[in-house]
């Protein structure tokens, strides 16, 4: 992940494999700001859209780029191709032409091209699609147990884990791994115990606590240069 200020960039990779991996740097990146998952699976649909189009109707180099506002995130995929895409609707025969539409659905049609300079590229101009959704980043240390639950049950998910399951106990969350560890959401903190070993985590540390689990199952992390 390359960042400058409250802007979030990536060079993708060519070809049809730019659209999952826009998704996956979308995931992990929103995810380490501490949005809330549907918010994060929005923004996911939305970039392997972009993405995906940018690949088929659009030319190389192919950058996402993620604006982070107090009010709201932008998330835009920049490409060389000529013109500009078309937001209409497509013939009912036609089998494409919808990502846009998902795309305008998704981000309650706050969404549109523009011309734009590259991040990865000095002086490089483009042509960017974009959608805004209507959240700000938070501190991950703002969460709530029920909030960080989800969202450690999802990260762990998409990282390849299997049997990660969550359950409330009144104010208090617990997230069950494979390999018998269990995780703690407390309301200031999060405690991971596995057999006789306990470790605490502040929640901003929850990064750490994904990486630390993957880790100790041999998960390969999924976005390669999202951490």
């Amino acid at each position: 992940m390359t960042s400058t200020d409250h802007h979030l960039y990536w060079l993708l990779n060519a070809g049809p494999p730019a659209a999952s991996q826009a998704r996956e740097l979308t995931w992990e990146a929103l995810a380490r700001l501490g949005l809330d998952t549907n918010l994060i699976d929005d923004a996911v649909t939305i970039t392997g859209e972009l993405a995906a189009n940018a690949v088929v109707h659009g030319a190389p180099p192919v950058e996402l780029q993620l604006h982070l506002a107090s009010t709201e995130i932008t998330l835009l995929v920049v490409d060389r191709g000529p013109g500009m895409p078309v937001w209409a609707s497509p013939r009912s025969e036609s089998l494409s032409g919808r990502g846009l539409l998902v795309v305008s659905a998704y981000s309650n049609g706050k969404c549109g091209t523009a011309a734009i300079t590259y991040r990865s590229f000095a002086s490089l101009r483009g042509k960017a699609v974009w959608a805004a959704l209507p959240q700000s980043p938070r501190p991950l240390i703002d969460l709530q147990p029920a909030a960080a639950a989800r969202l450690l049950q999802r990260w762990l998910a998409r990282r390849g884990l299997r049997d990660v399951v969550t359950q409330a106990h009144g104010d208090v969350w617990l997230v069950s791994v494979a390999a018998g560890s269990i995780i703690w959401c407390l309301p200031e903190k999060l405690a991971w115990r596995t057999g006789r070993e306990e470790q605490a985590y502040a929640y901003s540390e929850l990064p750490d606590l994904v990486d630390h689990l993957c880790a100790r199952t041999g998960t390969a992390t999924q976005a390669d240069g999202a951490a």
